[in-house]
């Protein structure tokens, strides 16, 4: 895992409170009050700010943690306060040792909680409107999954919590970016369940090398960075939701922008099914469950951003739904024959893309279900992740 990304567009706008008030003596410590009806006071926590974020405190993102992640990103907007107060975010691991409470120091540097309070801007009061990308490190971090939360206290005062409804630009999932490793197998491929497509048979084996995949699709915000442009539709979804609109040369342009390339057809389908299992969908077989695993029409009229959803067993993210991927292949017919690495043919009309959308029927988001396109086509449930040979 190279980096974990918790950033979101601009006009995304999450509402949330902290509530606080006097742990001492049960009552509110007098400052300035924010020109806003969202203001809340007299809500007891049980100790300083350790207890306001593992338990006041409101949570603006989540996701995981795994081995080897190296930097956190965040887009911060806050709106004037009605006084100095000291800002903390934090990353907590509810799971963990609920002393695993980090706090995000001024420097973006990190440290945990039992090494002393550190606001990450003190004394403020605010606006505030600050990117910070990749340069808080977060290494050292045990995996797990985390929470990233949001605490306000007047300046200089660890006994009274104040809180009201800000505007955080933000937080779709606090990401574990990166790249999943996939170690090499064989698997049967096609649609092995008998419900499918005739573009889905015939069932054959296909045995691949290891290589490594995205982990989510790519993000508004990351097409944005490499490209100097966000195609999407769905912009008001946020930063973290998967880019759209891309086209195949679009997709592969950027994949090899960042060092990276698109899975080939067969690959994809091997990550889908958690490294080549019977899996009907990515992380399930199950009719009733996939609901816990994909955005599709069922539950959706728009993307959402990514992550939300459970992973498969490899650890990926909406590899069913959300939006079509491209793969590298043009579309051909299956051969039936056995492959290794297999490529796809050398021309073609049009690319294969995989996985189902926000907008298609739960059918469409089987582990074998090949879709295809121009590649100078467009789709608002079309986007891409990328892939790099071991």
């Amino acid at each position: 895992m190279s980096k974990i990304i918790a950033v979101s567009k601009g006009l995304l706008f999450v509402l949330f409170f902290i509530v606080a008030a006097s742990v001492l003596s049960g009552t509110a410590l007098a400052m300035p009050v924010p020109d806003s009806a969202n203001y809340y006071e007299n809500a007891p926590v049980d100790s300083p700010v350790k207890s306001a974020i593992a338990a006041e405190a409101k949570p603006v993102g989540v996701g995981t943690v795994a081995e080897g992640g190296d930097t956190l990103s965040i887009l911060v907007g806050l709106e004037q306060f009605g006084g100095p107060v000291d800002v903390y975010f934090a990353i907590f691991a509810p799971a963990l040792d609920p002393n695993n409470i980090y706090l995000l120091r001024s420097d973006n540097g990190i440290q945990t909680i039992s090494q002393g309070l550190a606001p990450w801007r003190a004394g403020t009061t605010g606006p505030i409107e600050e990117a910070i990308f990749g340069d808080i490190p977060v290494s050292g971090l045990p995996p797990g999954t985390y929470q990233l939360y949001l605490a306000v206290t007047p300046a200089g005062s660890l006994d009274h919590y104040y809180g009201w409804v800000t505007s955080f630009i933000a937080a779709g999932p606090f990401l574990s970016g990166g790249m999943v490793s996939v170690s090499g197998g064989c698997f049967q491929m096609g649609d092995t369940f008998g419900v499918g497509y005739g573009e889905e048979l015939p069932v054959h084996e296909v045995c691949l090398s290891s290589f490594s995949i995205d982990r989510y699709e790519v993000t508004q915000t990351e097409y944005l960075t490499v490209m100097g442009t966000n195609p999407s539709y769905f912009t008001t979804c946020g930063g973290n939701c998967p880019v759209e609109q891309v086209t195949w040369t679009q997709a592969d342009v950027y994949c090899k922008s960042v060092d990276k390339r698109l899975p080939t057809e067969a690959e994809w389908e091997y990550s889908a099914r958690s490294g080549g299992q019977n899996q009907k969908y990515a992380g399930t077989s199950d009719d009733a469950d996939i609901v816990n695993y994909a955005w599709y029409d069922a539950n959706s009229v728009g993307t959402h951003p990514v992550g939300r959803k459970l992973p498969n067993g490899l650890g990926l993210y909406d590899m069913s739904g959300n939006v079509y991927e491209w793969v590298a292949d043009w579309y051909d017919a299956y051969s039936g024959n056995f492959q290794n690495n297999p490529q796809g043919p050398s021309a073609g009309t049009g690319r294969v893309n995989r996985g189902g959308s926000w907008g298609g029927y739960s059918h469409y988001l089987r582990t074998s279900n090949r879709g295809w396109g121009y590649p100078e086509g467009r789709n608002l449930g079309l986007g891409f992740r990328c892939a790099r040979t071991n």
